[in-house]
């Protein structure tokens, strides 16, 4: 678990609870920045299709990467929601950890979306 941390160490400290509640692939935290919202999802449950689906999302996506290895990751979005294209195979067995910066803050959806 520590040489997780030492790599996906800013998806935990200093960050807020998800906007969204629960997912079932994984979790998601977030830190509010001067340039607007990182979100930090950690992907426990790697989805077959290669596919990230976060609905609910309103804010304007200006960059997707895995934190393990910098890889940037190609973003769709239909409406209010987000898909993000993922590789074959995670990057980390335990928690492949995305990171999705956006503009502004992101607003609190209580619903779980489980």
């Amino acid at each position: 678990m520590g040489e997780w941390m030492k790599v996906n160490g800013e998806a935990v400290y200093g960050t807020k609870a998800s906007p969204w509640g629960l997912f079932d692939w994984g979790r998601c935290t977030r830190k509010e920045t001067k340039n607007g919202t990182s979100l930090y999802f950690s992907v426990f449950n790697w989805p077959a299709d290669g596919k990230l689906t976060i609905p609910g999302l309103k804010n304007k996506v200006t960059s997707a990467k895995l934190i393990a290895t910098g890889a940037t990751l190609k973003t769709a979005v239909s409406g209010d929601i987000l898909s993000i294209s993922l590789p074959a195979t995670a990057p980390d067995p335990i928690a492949t950890v995305v990171r999705v910066d956006v503009r502004g803050i992101v607003e609190t959806n209580p619903v779980n979306v489980k």
